[in-house]
């Protein structure tokens, strides 16, 4: 990896890393894991489109805000370290399943309307998230995700 692009990747998670070091000094219950995931993955998602990056890369930097939200779960919420692992792999199978809606719904086109469309559907996930117990969360991105994967296969075969 070259440094300039060690230093790109690098600027990219500075954001959630500066979250992460106010969440220390935050009050009690700031911010629910909800609404820290709609944060983040909306972030990652402007932040693909502002560096430019391809599908493949916007969800490595996805997957890389993925340890803020488990650090902002342990602080903010109390959490222990399973029950953030455990909203790790929440946001984790939630961000796949709105990457693949995404690419189904709007392809390869750039712009704000797919980062705004985005932005939404994670904020609806990060409502489901707080609202719903994890195993049943889980399962219904899984669903969603393996019909997204199904459909776009279906398409191009």
């Amino acid at each position: 990896m070259k440094a300039t692009e060690f230093l790109r990747w690098a600027s990219a998670l500075l954001p959630p890393f500066a979250l992460a070091c106010f969440l220390p000094t935050a009050p009690e219950g700031f911010a629910s894991p909800g609404a820290v995931f709609a944060i983040l993955s909306a972030y990652a998602r402007l932040a693909r489109l502002a560096l430019g990056l391809s599908s493949s890369e916007g969800a490595f930097l996805f997957a890389g805000t993925l340890p803020f939200l488990a650090f902002a779960a342990s602080l903010g919420e109390g959490r222990g370290a399973l029950a953030a692992l455990v909203l790790c792999a929440e946001g984790a199978i939630a961000g796949a399943a709105l990457l693949s809606l995404q690419e189904r719904a709007f392809g390869a086109k750039g712009g704000f309307s797919p980062v705004l469309a985005f932005a939404i559907a994670s904020a609806a996930a990060g409502f489901a998230m707080d609202a719903s117990p994890a195993a049943p969360f889980a399962a219904a991105c899984a669903t969603v995700l393996g019909l997204s994967r199904y459909a776009a296969a279906r398409r191009r075969g």
